[in-house]
């Protein structure tokens, strides 16, 4: 309950957060168009100008509050997994060249570590993939401002039979109050992320019928753990 109190709550404060401006624009643009119809007058050139930056403006909010709800729907609409046997090993390296040049720009190691070094998971390849990505990315938002930057990839079996996948950053971590919220959708700590990402994981993860555990310390690092039942 607390969880769905939570995601009303950001949602009904994005889409007012973005409806307002549009509304008070439109509303400003009409009432001007009004005041030179009733007049007769003429409209210079700097007018249509403005009019047309504002109507543009109005255009690239509503894109955006449209991909917003896009976002929104897509929570609802994972597809059913499809099951294959995964080499882990090549999944690593598939998502190290991904995203090589972008780690090498920023200066931040990546290493692998794979126990057995043939294990192998049934799971789809294309979802965890997409998981796998979204948790290195932000592991590479988390390092920005940190000194050691490194990026730890690691699978193996756990004491009750588990394949565990790990994506561990040196980054600044994440605050404890945070923490509680990181996988509800739309919550962000990033200035420019959607919120989207860790929500959409989790509930990948929730059809393979495993789950997504997070661990951080504030300096130290995270570790993101993808958990796959025997």
């Amino acid at each position: 309950m607390e969880a769905w109190q939570n995601l009303i709550r950001v949602l009904t404060h994005e889409i007012m957060n973005s409806i307002a401006p549009i509304s008070s624009l439109a509303a400003t643009i009409n009432s001007d168009l009004k005041s030179k119809i009733k007049n007769k007058g003429s409209v210079e050139q700097e007018d249509l100008q403005d009019y047309q930056m504002g109507i543009s403006t109005i255009e690239k909010r509503s894109e955006g509050l449209i991909n917003f709800v896009s976002d929104f729907r897509s929570l609802a609409h994972i597809p059913n997994p499809k099951f294959t046997a995964i080499n882990i090993e090549e999944l690593f390296d598939r998502l190290e060249i991904l995203f090589q040049n972008q780690c090498e720009e920023k200066a931040i190691k990546i290493s692998k570590e794979i126990l057995p070094k043939d294990l192998l998971l049934f799971a789809d390849c294309a979802l965890i993939e997409q998981v796998l990505i979204n948790l290195t990315q932000n592991a590479i938002h988390a390092m920005e401002e940190t000194e050691k930057k490194e990026i730890n990839l690691r699978a193996y079996i756990d004491d009750n039979g588990k394949i565990i996948l790990e994506v561990a950053d040196t980054g600044k971590g994440i605050e404890e109050e945070a923490l509680n919220k990181i996988f509800i959708p739309f919550f962000t700590t990033k200035q420019k992320g959607s919120g989207i990402g860790l929500s959409l994981s989790k509930q990948i993860m929730r059809r393979h019928k495993g789950n997504l555990q997070v661990k951080s310390s504030v300096g130290v690092g995270t570790v993101f753990k993808l958990i796959f039942n025997a």
